[in-house]
C-alpha cells in the first residue's frame, strides 16, 4: 500500500488537480489562488508542485494531493486515495485486502453499473411505470439525476442481459442482482421502479426498489447485504447531498426514496435517507465527516424516530448534535412539499427541537398528568431519559426544566391549595433528583474504566512565555532545515532527540525524524516527505513565509532547544529533590549541578 500511495503522489499533477477547483496563478515558483475552504478576497493559498504540498496562510488548511481530496470531497484518506489511483492509472491495494477481494469488488461495481444502464432502458420504454413517476410529480430531470429505472415484469429480463455481458451465475447472485428460485437463477427484481444506491462517489452499489402493484409484497425491497452494499453504512442520496449539507451546515433525514428525491427536486439538496434501518453509530461517523448538525424528518410513529428516542446517548456520544422535526400527522416530506410547498417543510425544519426536547414533550403527552400514578410515571421515564446524557451541564439544564414544569403543573392540579400544590411538586423533584442520582451511579458501573493516558512532560507554569515563544520558533526553523536539505538533517540526528521537542504541533515529524534506528538521515526525511498523515504539518513547515534556513541560523536553533530542555529538566529536578531524601536525592542533586554548569557555559558563549 505504501509504495502504491508514493506511486499515486508521483503521477497526480497537484497544480492540475487543484486547478479544477481554484483558479491558481504563477508566483515565482509556487502558484497562488482563493481558498476554496473558506471565504476570502485576496489569495492566501499556495500550491508548491516541487513538494506536492497545498497550504493556505489564512485558515490554516495545507497537505497533500490526498489531504486536498479529503477535503474538498469530504472523503476518507482511503477512499480518497482509490480516486485518485484511478485518475492516476495506478492499482490501489486497501489494507488487509487481497488482489482477489479487490478485483471482485471492482466486478461486482461492473455489474452494478451494467444494471443500472439496463433498468434505465427499461424506463425509458416502458411508458406505464415512466408515468407513475411523472404523475407522482418528478420531472425528466429527477429522473436523470437518480438514474431512476424499472425492473421488466419477467423472471430473467435482467439476468440474460448479463449473461450476453459476460457474467456468470455466481457474480450476479453475488452482486444481489439474481437470485435461486423454484426453476433456477432468476432475477432478484420483477416488475419494480428500481433506485440506484450510490456510494459517495456516485458509483451504483445497491438498489432499492419499490413493487408496481398496489399489492406488491413487499412495498420496498433493498438489495442484500454485498461485498459493495451495506445498509447499515450506507445513506441514500449522500453523493448528491454531502456538498450541500457542508454550505448548509446540517444534514436532513428522511425514510424513503421518494422524500429523499422531492426534497432535492424542490430545492432542498442537504437531504439523506436511511435504508430500512434506523440510524446507526457507522451513519452518524459517516455524517460527522460533513456536519455535526441533524434534523431527523420521520413520521411521529417511526419504528426509526423510536430508536433514535432509544438510543439518543449514541448520538452524543458520535458528537453529533440532533433535533426532530414533528411530521404533521399522516403526511411526509414529500407529500407536505407537494401539497403546501417548500416553504411549509423549511418552516418545519426552523422550528426542529432539540431531541431530549422532543422526548420529553413525548412523555409529558403520553402520561396522564392529572393522577399521582401518571405524574410518578412521566417523573420516572423523564428521569431515564435525562440520565442518558453524558453531559453535566445537559442533565442539570433539564433537570431544572422538568422541575420548574411540575411547579407550574402543581398549581392546576390543586387549584387554591398552595400548600399541596407545593408538597406535590417538592415530593416529585426530589423522586426525580433521586432517580438521576441512581441513574448515573448505574451508568458509571457499566462504563469500563478508562485508561490512563500516557503522562505528558510536565511544563511548569511559571515558564516565561517569552521562553516557550522563542522555543517554540526554533522547533519550527529546524525542523523546516531538516525537511529541506539532507545536511541539516544530519546535524539534527546527532545532536537532538524526540525529547527536545515539547510543542505538540510538529511532535509527530520530529518523531518521525528522529526515532528510525539504522536508517540514514537523508533516507528518514524521504520517508517523512512520503507520508500521508504527515502531510498538512509538512506543508506548513516547508510553505512557511519565515526566514530561510542557514547554517548558523539552524546551529542558534539546535542550541536554544537543548537549552530549552536542559533548563526544563533543572526544574524537573529542582521539584524532585524538594520531595526526596537519600542516596537518590544525592544523584539528583549531581545531575542537577551537571546540568547548572553546562547552561551557564552556554550563556557565557
Amino acid at each position: 500500500m505504501t509504495d502504491s500511495i508514493q506511486e499515486i503522489r508521483d503521477r497526480i499533477d497537484l497544480v492540475e488537480l487543484v486547478s479544477r477547483h481554484v483558479t491558481l496563478r504563477r508566483a515565482g515558483n509556487s502558484f497562488k489562488g482563493l481558498c476554496p475552504f473558506h471565504q476570502e478576497k485576496t489569495p492566501s493559498f499556495t500550491v508548491n508542485p516541487q513538494g506536492g504540498f497545498f497550504k493556505c496562510f489564512g485558515c490554516g488548511v495545507g497537505g497533500d494531493c490526498f489531504s486536498f481530496v479529503m477535503q474538498m470531497e469530504n472523503l476518507t484518506f482511503v477512499e480518497a486515495a482509490e480516486r485518485l489511483a484511478r485518475q492516476a492509472g495506478v492499482e490501489f491495494q486497501r489494507r488487509g485486502d487481497t488482489r482477489e477481494r479487490r478485483s471482485e469488488r471492482e466486478r461486482l461495481l461492473e455489474l452494478n453499473a451494467l444494471a443500472e444502464r439496463f433498468y434505465r432502458r427499461q424506463l425509458e420504454s416502458f411508458r406505464p411505470a415512466r408515468d407513475y413517476l411523472l404523475n407522482r410529480g418528478l420531472t425528466e430531470e429527477t429522473l436523470e439525476e437518480f438514474k431512476l429505472g424499472y425492473a421488466p415484469a419477467t423472471w430473467e429480463a435482467l439476468l440474460h442481459h448479463l449473461r450476453k455481458e459476460g457474467a456468470s451465475i455466481a457474480e450476479l447472485e453475488r452482486a444481489g442482482l439474481t437470485m435461486q428460485g423454484q426453476r433456477g437463477p432468476r432475477d432478484r427484481f420483477v416488475d419494480r421502479i428500481m433506485f440506484p444506491i450510490h456510494d459517495v462517489e456516485g458509483r451504483p452499489i445497491g438498489f432499492g426498489a419499490r413493487g408496481m402493484k398496489p399489492d406488491a409484497v413487499p412495498k420496498y425491497l433493498n438489495s442484500p447485504e454485498t461485498p459493495t452494499f451495506n445498509k447499515s453504512r450506507t445513506l441514500y442520496g449522500l453523493n448528491l447531498a454531502r456538498k450541500a449539507i457542508d454550505e448548509a451546515g446540517f444534514a436532513v433525514t428522511v425514510e424513503g426514496y421518494m422524500d429523499v428525491i422531492g426534497c432535492h427536486q424542490a430545492g432542498v439538496t442537504n437531504v439523506i435517507a436511511t435504508l430500512g434501518t434506523a440510524l446507526t453509530e457507522d451513519h452518524a461517523r459517516i455524517l460527522r465527516r460533513y456536519t455535526d448538525n441533524l434534523v431527523m424528518a420521520y413520521d411521529g410513529d417511526s419504528a426509526g424516530l423510536k430508536a433514535a428516542l432509544r438510543n439518543s446517548g449514541m448520538f452524543e456520544e458520535a458528537g453529533c448534535n440532533v433535533r426532530v422535526l414533528a411530521m404533521p400527522s399522516g403526511q411526509d416530506p414529500d407529500s407536505l412539499i407537494q401539497e403546501e410547498g417548500v416553504g411549509a417543510f423549511h418552516h418545519l425544519v426552523n422550528q426542529a427541537l432539540p431531541l431530549l426536547d422532543f422526548r420529553l414533550e413525548q412523555l409529558r403527552q403520553e402520561h396522564d398528568l392529572q393522577s399521582a400514578e401518571g405524574r410518578l410515571a412521566y417523573v420516572r421515564a423523564a428521569a431515564a431519559a435525562i440520565a442518558d446524557s453524558q453531559s453535566h451541564l445537559t442533565r442539570q439544564e433539564y433537570a431544572g426544566r422538568v422541575s420548574s414544569l411540575l411547579d407550574q403543573l402543581a398549581e392546576e392540579w390543586y387549584p387554591g391549595e398552595p400548600r399541596r400544590a407545593e408538597a406535590a411538586s417538592r415530593a416529585l423533584r426530589q423522586e426525580l433528583d433521586q432517580l438521576l442520582g441512581s441513574r448515573r451511579r448505574q451508568s458509571r458501573r457499566r462504563q469500563p474504566e478508562a485508561r490512563p493516558k500516557t503522562a505528558a512532560r510536565s511544563q511548569t507554569a511559571a515558564v516565561d512565555s517569552a521562553i516557550v515563544d522563542r522555543t517554540a520558533l526554533a522547533e519550527q526553523y529546524v525542523l523546516r532545515a531538516a525537511l529541506s536539505d539532507p545536511r541539516w538533517m544530519q546535524l539534527l540526528t546527532e545532536r537532538l532527540e524526540t525529547q527536545h521537542f515539547s510543542g505538540a504541533d510538529f511532535a509527530a515529524v520530529a518523531a518521525a525524524l528522529l526515532t528510525a534506528d539504522g536508517d540514514e538521515p537523508s533516507a528518514r526525511r524521504e520517508r517523512v516527505l512520503q507520508q500521508h498523515e504527515l502531510a498538512e504539518a509538512v506543508s506548513t513547515l516547508l510553505m512557511s513565509e519565515g526566514p530561510q534556513p542557514t547554517d548558523e541560523g539552524v546551529e542558534d536553533g539546535v542550541r536554544q532547544l537543548e537549552r530549552s530542555w536542559k533548563q526544563q529538566r533543572l526544574r524537573q529536578l529542582q521539584a524532585e529533590i524538594s520531595k526526596g531524601t537519600g542516596s537518590q536525592t544525592d544523584q539528583l542533586k549531581a545531575e542537577y549541578r551537571r546540568l547548572e554548569q553546562e547552561v551557564l557555559l552556554v550563556d557565557r558563549n
